[in-house]
């Protein structure tokens, strides 16, 4: 039995639909790629912290999975916008 932090537990379906960021706001690893490689990428990081950034289409598409996810869900009407809310400031 392993157990998967949850700074990593996103749904493949999900986090292909998405950009994966660190919190400088850079993105980290190919979305499309297998599991282990965003396992391998976050643990590069400093504070071993990603963020999954998608548009509103997916959100209702997924939000089953979102809703699942651990910490709460940032939301802004713009890139730029998301960009000035913690924990990206």
């Amino acid at each position: 039995m392993a157990m998967i932090p949850s700074i990593v537990a996103v749904p493949s379906h999900l986090a292909e639909e998405a950009i994966a960021v660190y919190r400088s706001g850079h993105r980290f690893h190919d979305e499309a790629r297998p599991y282990y490689d965003r396992v391998f990428a976050l643990r590069k990081q400093d504070q071993k912290v990603g963020h999954y950034i998608f548009d509103g289409t997916t959100f209702e598409a997924k939000k089953r999975y979102i809703n699942q996810m651990a910490g709460p869900l940032l939301q802004a009407p713009t890139l730029a916008a998301l960009a000035e809310t913690p924990p990206f400031l």
